[in-house]
Order: C-alpha cells, then sequence, then structure tokens
C-alpha cells in the first residue's frame, strides 16, 4: 500500500473520511428510531439513562444485523460506547461535526480488558461504522512509512489503528509512527483498555476522546438481556462488575445460557478476580490476547497455584485471528487432534446433560522432543473449546522448594480450575515429577509429590468439568503408575512434521497468499 496519493486521491480521500465517521456518528444519535428489544424493557424497568439506551439501539441492531453471532463481549462494548458518547454532553449534532472534520482521529478508551480486539472486530465486521472496515495496525508502521491494511470481506473504508497494548515502547519511535499515520490521510482510531495508555499526543489533537469507563452493573444486565433475552432480578456488586473482563462475559453469558447460571457465574468470577486483586495487586486475568491466544504481557499468576490463567478467544473477522490456534486449524497432531474433536462433541452433550463426565475421555499425555507443539495444543484446545486453561509445570510447583508449599501448589491448580469449570489444566515437564522407586536422601520428598499428583487425578476423574492435559519430553520417566487407567491413560506420541503436515502448517500460516506464491516461483 503506498503512503502518499496524488492530489486528487487524497482529495477523494478527504470526503470519504469525512463521510466515514459522519455516518458512524449517526449511530450514536439518540433519535430512538429503530426499536431494539434489548433496550426497551430496561427502559421500561428504569435501570438505564433513556438517552443511553436509545442510543444503544442503533449500535445493538448493527450488532445484530452484522454477519457475526452475537456475542456478549461486542453488546457490552457496544453499550460501553453509547454510555461514553451521552456522557460527553454534546449534542449529537456537535459530534457528527467535529468527526466530520478533514482526516479526523478519535480516541476510545475503558477499564476492560478484551476491549481493544472487540472493538476492533466490530470496527473491521461494519458495526461502528456504515460499512465494514480495512485496518492497518498503527504499531506495525515500519520505518519506511508503508501500510499494510487487512483483508476485510469487500470493505468500503480503510483506518489506521492504534492499540494501546501494542505500542513501542520507544517513546521517539511512537510519535513518528502516529506521524506517519497523519500524513497518509487515512482516519485514525486509537484504543485501550485496562492498563494501557493511549499517546498524549493523540489525545491532544482527536476530534473525539470517548471514555467508556468499567463495566457497570447495568451494562452487564442488559448484556444479558440482550445475549439471554432476560436478565437475572439482582444485580451484580458494582465491584465484582467493576474487575470483570470482556472474556468473562463471553464465558458466563452464552446464548442458551440460563440468567440464573450466568449471574452465578459473573458473581464467581468477580469474586475471585477481587480476593486476587487484594491479594496481588492483580485481577488475575490473562492480560492482553495476541494472535497466538495468549498474552503478550506477563499473564497474571494466581497466589495460590503459581499458575497462568489463559482466557479463550472466538475467532473473528480481524488480521490476527487468521493465526488464532485452534485444534480445527492447526495441522500434524494426527490422534491427538481427533480426541480434542471428539471432546469438543462430548462437552456439548455433557453440557446438555446427556453424558456423563465419568464416560468421556478427558485426560491426555502428549510426549515427544521439544518444539513438536505440545504447549500449542493446549491454547489451540483451550480455543476450541471456548473453556479456561490453567496454565502451570511442575519446575512452577517445585518452585517454593518446601515440601508442603509444592504439595498446596498442586492442589491449587486443581482448585483453581475446578472454580472455573469447565476448564483445562496443563501440566508442562511432567516428567519433573519424579518416580517413587527412586532410593536416596530425598525419596520421601519424591513419594508424597507423586503420591499428591496420583491423588490429584484421580480426583479429576470424579470431578466433572476439569480436563487435564500433561507434556513430556520423556515419557520413560513418568512414574507408571500415573499412567495407568482413569488417570493419563490416552497417551499420544507427536513426532516433528511430515511432508503433509508441513503443507498443512504453512497453509494455516500463509492463507490466502498461497496460490500467489507458488505461482510466483521461477520455472
Amino acid at each position: 500500500m503506498i503512503r502518499r496519493s496524488s492530489a486528487a486521491g487524497r482529495a477523494r480521500r478527504s470526503d470519504d473520511n469525512a463521510d466515514f465517521f459522519r455516518t458512524a456518528s449517526v449511530k450514536l444519535r439518540s433519535d430512538g428510531s429503530r426499536g431494539g428489544d434489548g433496550t426497551t424493557q430496561a427502559d421500561a424497568d428504569g435501570k438505564t439513562n433513556p438517552r443511553v439506551a436509545h442510543q444503544a439501539r442503533a449500535l445493538l441492531d448493527a450488532v445484530r444485523a452484522s454477519a457475526m453471532p452475537l456475542r456478549a463481549g461486542d453488546v457490552a462494548a457496544a453499550l460501553l460506547i453509547a454510555q461514553a458518547a451521552d456522557k460527553r454532553g454534546q449534542p449529537p449534532a456537535e459530534i457528527a461535526a467535529a468527526l466530520s472534520m478533514l482526516s479526523p482521529m478519535v480516541t476510545v478508551t475503558a477499564e476492560v480488558e478484551g476491549f481493544e480486539e472487540t472493538v476492533l472486530g466490530l470496527l473491521v465486521g461494519g458495526v461502528l461504522a456504515p460499512g465494514r472496515v480495512a485496518v492497518s495496525e498503527g504499531s506495525e508502521l515500519s520505518r519506511s512509512g508503508s501500510l499494510r491494511f487487512s483483508r476485510a470481506r469487500d470493505p468500503r473504508w480503510h483506518a489506521i489503528v492504534f492499540k494501546a497494548s501494542e505500542l513501542d515502547d520507544d517513546g521517539d519511535w511512537r510519535e513518528r509512527q502516529l506521524g506517519f499515520a497523519a500524513e497518509s490521510g487515512y482516519p485514525i482510531v486509537g484504543i485501550s483498555e485496562r492498563g494501557g495508555v493511549i499517546p498524549e499526543a493523540l489525545r491532544r489533537v482527536a476530534a473525539v476522546h470517548l471514555d467508556c469507563g468499567p463495566l457497570t452493573p447495568d451494562i452487564v444486565m442488559n448484556t444479558m438481556l440482550v445475549v439471554l433475552g432476560s436478565r437475572h432480578d439482582d444485580r451484580l456488586d458494582p465491584e465484582h462488575a467493576a474487575v470483570l473482563t470482556l472474556s468473562d462475559l463471553a464465558l458466563a453469558v452464552r446464548p442458551g445460557q440460563s440468567p440464573e447460571r450466568a449471574f452465578e457465574l459473573l458473581g464467581e468470577l468477580g469474586r475471585r478476580r477481587v480476593r486476587a486483586k487484594q491479594e496481588t495487586g492483580s485481577t488475575g486475568s490473562a492480560g492482553h490476547a495476541t494472535a497466538g491466544g495468549l498474552a503478550k504481557r506477563k499473564p497474571g499468576r494466581d497466589s495460590g497455584s503459581g499458575a497462568d490463567v489463559i482466557q479463550p478467544r472466538m475467532p473473528g473477522s480481524t488480521t490476527s485471528d487468521r493465526f488464532l490456534p485452534r485444534i480445527e486449524t492447526l495441522a500434524g497432531y494426527g490422534e491427538a487432534a481427533e480426541w480434542a474433536m471428539s471432546l469438543k462433541e462430548d462437552l456439548e452433550l455433557w453440557r446438555a446433560g446427556e453424558l456423563a463426565w465419568s464416560e468421556m475421555s478427558t485426560r491426555i499425555l502428549l510426549s515427544g522432543p521439544p518444539g513438536t507443539g505440545k504447549t500449542l495444543f493446549a491454547r489451540a484446545l483451550c480455543n476450541t473449546l471456548q473453556v479456561p486453561l490453567v496454565a502451570t509445570s511442575v519446575a512452577t510447583w517445585l518452585e517454593p522448594g518446601y515440601l508442603g508449599d509444592a504439595l498446596r501448589r498442586m492442589s491449587a491448580t486443581f482448585a483453581e480450575a475446578e472454580a472455573m469449570k469447565p476448564a483445562i489444566v496443563f501440566i508442562d515437564e511432567i516428567d519433573g515429577i519424579g518416580r517413587r522407586e527412586r532410593r536416596g536422601e530425598w525419596d520421601q520428598y519424591w513419594t508424597s509429590i507423586v503420591n499428591r499428583g496420583l491423588e490429584l487425578l484421580d480426583g479429576a476423574v470424579k470431578t466433572p468439568g476439569v480436563i487435564v492435559v500433561a507434556a513430556t519430553n520423556n515419557a520413560q520417566a513418568i512414574d507408571p503408575a500415573l499412567l495407568r487407567s482413569g488417570r493419563l491413560e490416552k497417551h499420544v506420541d507427536i513426532q516433528p512434521p511430515g511432508i503433509a503436515a508441513l503443507a498443512g502448517i504453512l497453509r494455516h500460516h500463509i492463507g490466502d497468499d498461497l496460490e500467489g506464491i507458488a505461482a510466483s516461483a521461477a520455472v
């Protein structure tokens, strides 16, 4: 994509930009002309500001009308944006005029984790703008100033988006990237979520800044109303609502879920995050998601288990989602992939009450040389099953040194997964747990570790909702009792990929570019 263009082209682009934001601002007007039933009841019971409800209708209608499935995170983000627009205290006409300026810039912030990717997805999907938007992520601007836009389906617009979580640490280079973006003449959108900061220069020049704040009980309950068709009679504690993430909403508020169960799950997640915040200063969430579905920043660690808690991501329409690891899109896993897809089907039956947990295969050991994708499998399984992943290792368990502390960490890992069930426990380097046949000064120590591992695996069999994935480079070093029936009975050896698997891996990463690359090869 050429950054500079002719004068005529720039003039046309300026007209397009003005039309882009002028039309987008209509979605925030409080004319109430479109009666979204998701907010009508909220108006009637007096729990929502009528102006906010009217402004939210257009955004919610756009979410419903988009090709994307109705998701709690999308609905909550739309409600947050509508609420922020109302709090500005400006008439819609003034906002529209500000957005109609030449090469307009907008910043949107929220104290909610997951907000950046969700808003980006809504923008690309045509929910926040009049038509689909191809975006160029500002953090990826090269030093040549060239722009690379995502491949949105039939895009009507182009815009440059800066996500606070991915901005360069080099302040001077960050300012240069902003300068490159401004020179391009494209609309610029800055987005930040909890813990992120939009560059001061961008905030100062933005035509409109929307400060969405944290999730509130009203936002959460109205999200339940829109997605589930009804909501719980009680209200969440404001402190609990404020620490929830959009991933929490996605897990608890799903089509088919009862409002009572959704309310129970949200309350439990909120209480856990408040406790984690009090103990560690962190909400214990997974941080900012990347293309791999994990966090660029260090994930929040549970103070008791030392494990990383990773929330699943759903594939959307952004460029990064192309590389989102899922069992369905990864190659080379053979029997392990078959096990995972069978588990996905069984999990749906279990949720529907049609299959007992004891009848399912929910524990697997992956062995193989380093670099064969055992850890990636766990991440992909998390996204495929859409359940949380509690990731740990034997080294993490043994880190405190003292036997009592190590045993407590082991138990806390499984307890944490049980609290979020259904959930996955991933244990890396499980061969480090040792064997009870050791002889020497520390034999009682290792015997106790192995026995606790056996106890926890036996408990996982009896505890519905806990899936166990273990990985090792040396299966022969594992105590045989851990591999017996009812424990890690399913064992799959993963070897380096062959030709067919390599082709699948390349296809996953290259995507639609494969034919073009093949055609460019020298004959």
